[in-house]
């Protein structure tokens, strides 16, 4: 829109709580605060707030890494159409959605890299998130996502969250494991947050560390300038600089 503002979180009290006898019209406003194309009411109320909640929930149904067209599909009455990777890769290509990525129970191991250097689109290495989503696991104990299948096999970090540009968007990830990230360039070897505003909401981030990369920093978790951190209920264990 024409002003920063942030959206809405899943599971506001926000979310549909305006005035139940708003309708546009007569100088009230047809669209939210950025415009045209984004109506003033989602599911039939308007939001408190300047912009309306749309939320979109993409179930992951495979536990393989990859970024094939089959695999960025995700629809619910379609099986082994949704990686985890493709998942993403489908809400960076729409920025101005709220999604919600449910990973069931099980561990995601990351597996692509070709071993070209630092790619920032998601297509390998870490998980390269850019648009407005929650990553929602089963619990921290029962759906763990890792970038090897140990330490000393890990491909990159774990995830990488926004490119550093407006609009800021807001990340949230609950209930899950991040574990077993090797940051070789920049920072935090689970998570580098590039300007957003990121939550960690009952995560357990473990077992990343890279000695032999002198160049990267930030322990577990780094964040650039202007990025926020907001870690509840989460914990942090067996992770060094």
């Amino acid at each position: 829109g024409p002003t920063w503002t942030h959206a809405l979180r899943t599971g506001s009290p926000a979310i549909d709580a305006g005035d139940p006898g708003y309708f546009c019209g007569e100088g009230a406003p047809c669209e939210d605060q950025r415009g045209v194309g984004f109506s003033r009411t989602q599911n039939g109320r308007v939001d408190m707030g300047a912009v309306e909640y749309l939320d979109s929930t993409l179930l992951v149904d495979r536990n393989d890494d990859t970024n094939a067209a089959e695999a960025q599909a995700c629809e619910d009455t379609v099986p082994d159409d949704c990686s985890l990777r493709g998942a993403i890769s489908l809400t960076n290509s729409d920025s101005t959605t709220a999604y919600t990525i449910t990973v069931p129970a099980g561990t995601y191991t990351l597996q692509l890299y070709s071993g070209g250097g630092e790619e920032d689109a998601n297509a390998e290495g870490d998980l390269d998130i850019l648009g407005l989503v929650t990553i929602e696991g089963a619990g921290q104990a029962e759906t763990i996502i890792q970038a090897g299948a140990s330490l000393a096999t890990a491909i990159d970090r774990v995830f990488e969250v926004g490119d550093g540009y407006a609009p800021i968007q807001t990340v949230t990830f609950r209930d899950l494991t991040i574990r077993y990230g090797q940051a070789f360039t920049g920072g935090g070897h689970a998570l580098e947050n590039i300007g957003e505003d990121v939550f960690l909401e009952r995560v357990s981030v473990i077992d990343s560390d890279q000695p032999n990369a002198p160049e990267a920093i930030g322990g577990a978790v780094y964040g650039h300038s202007h990025s926020v951190l907001n870690i509840p209920d989460s914990s942090f264990s067996n992770n060094d600089a």
